[in-house]
């Protein structure tokens, strides 16, 4: 939604309720963008974390095709920020002193964004912000940053990539904070510590239960021996239940379905070997019929109690894997500054990965590793100076000519910043 006054003419009001998009500012249909054509140079081909820089005509395409997209004209210096809400944003044209352009999805500026020094123009976005044109004195927050010209005394933080297609200088470029994503594993890791809690209590549960099973068949002399494997024993103390047969057995299902074939095994299987387990039992008494029947509703219930301890571990087993999952995935991300003009003093490159700890009970804690790289003028005329700090604290000075830092890739490797060329790009 763009938050504009009605008199203010750098946005066309709103026909609609104020918290829905208008109509004819909505569009794409979903689309998904052909591949585009990438003409390679004659450099080699960078390393395998290095992701080709993208065409910048068809990442601002698939914004277009991904949904509902709301436009507004250029913001000259201070105009009111254009807040895009849930859809995304696209400014017509520039983006001014002290202006602010938001999203909860991407953001498109179809001319430059032009801050002025104290008076920064601001983009934040969740996914993508894409710069038709170059940016100065900007501050760029997204999960991507693609902008089409130069980059001078601006503020980068993504999450993933940042591609600059003119010359980069005088920046602070920042790639691969995970804040949002450390909120969504300490979210799964409440539910799995909630889903352990469970299953401990389940299996107190399940230990006095089996115990009284174990009291009430000594008392009442029905056998338990029903030979089917190893699904009933007598252990100690207690009388337990395997179902990890019938598991194989009836495969992969439903947790539903698995609880309605386990009832329905029991009543036809195990009802019907512990009665002819106990024929003799069965008819030296008529009054031993009630007896059975009694064993045998505790026993259907030491199965389904069984059946509940075994579906919350199996969830806390589940959603333990979910997260290193994740953590790995976040971790193992390709992260990059892709440059296709040239680095220029002065550059500070910093590049924040997550360090991973497995504790004891499987929970995963994340801490930030960052490694930077600084790019400053050398007094040697044609070259650069470099200062690298490695994950380790460790620092490195070094001098390379200037023409080694232009259409570049950065990345981290082995905890310092490395670069190398990379390829090139129709943009």
């Amino acid at each position: 939604m763009a938050k504009q006054a009605d008199s203010d003419a750098a946005c066309q009001p709103s026909a609609q309720d104020e918290s829905t998009p208008r109509q004819s500012e909505i569009r794409g249909l979903l689309v998904v963008p052909a591949a585009g054509r990438n003409r390679a140079s004659h450099r080699p081909p960078p390393p395998r974390l290095i992701p080709v820089p993208d065409d910048l005509e068809l990442t601002r395409q698939g914004v277009f095709d991904a949904g509902p997209l709301v436009e507004c004209d250029s913001l000259p210096s201070g105009a009111e920020a254009f807040d895009a809400g849930w859809a995304s944003g696209r400014v017509m044209g520039d983006l001014g002193a002290g202006c602010e352009a938001r999203s909860d999805r991407s953001v498109l500026v179809d001319g430059n964004l032009s801050g002025a020094p104290g008076r920064p123009c601001t983009v934040k976005a969740q996914q993508q912000v894409v710069v038709n044109g170059g940016a100065a004195h900007a501050q760029i927050t997204a999960g991507s940053i693609h902008v089409a010209g130069d980059a001078d005394a601006c503020c980068l933080v993504a999450a993933t990539a940042v591609h600059v297609g003119g010359d980069l200088s005088a920046c602070e470029v920042t790639i691969g904070g995970f804040e949002d994503h450390r909120h969504a594993l300490e979210v799964m890791q409440t539910q799995a510590s909630r889903v352990s809690q469970e299953h401990q209590l389940q299996a107190q549960r399940l230990a006095i239960e089996e115990r009284r099973v174990n009291r009430l068949v000594k008392a009442t002399r029905v056998s338990c021996e029903v030979q089917l494997g190893q699904l009933i024993r007598v252990v100690g103390d207690r009388v337990r239940v395997d179902l990890q047969a019938f598991y194989r057995v009836v495969g992969p299902r439903p947790v539903e379905a698995l609880d309605a074939a386990l009832l329905d095994f029991f009543n036809r299987a195990v009802s019907g070997r512990m009665a002819l387990a106990n024929r003799g039992y069965l008819r030296s008494n008529p009054a031993n019929q009630k007896v059975f029947m009694r064993v045998l509703g505790a026993l259907r219930q030491l199965f389904v109690s069984t059946r509940q301890a075994d579906t919350s571990d199996t969830r806390h087993r589940e959603l333990r894997e979910q997260i290193h999952q994740a953590a790995r995935a976040l971790r193992d991300r390709p992260l990059g500054l892709h440059l296709n003009g040239a680095v220029r003093p002065d550059l500070l490159l910093t590049f924040v990965v997550p360090d991973l700890t497995v504790q004891a009970d499987g929970s995963v804690v994340l801490s930030a590793s960052s490694t930077r790289l600084q790019v400053a003028a050398d007094p040697e005329p044609g070259y650069l100076l470099l200062r690298q700090v490695g994950a380790n604290g460790a620092e490195r000075e070094l001098t390379t000519p200037r023409d080694e830092l232009r259409t570049v890739s950065f990345w981290r490797d082995q905890g310092v910043v490395n670069w190398r060329p990379m390829v090139a790009a129709n943009r």
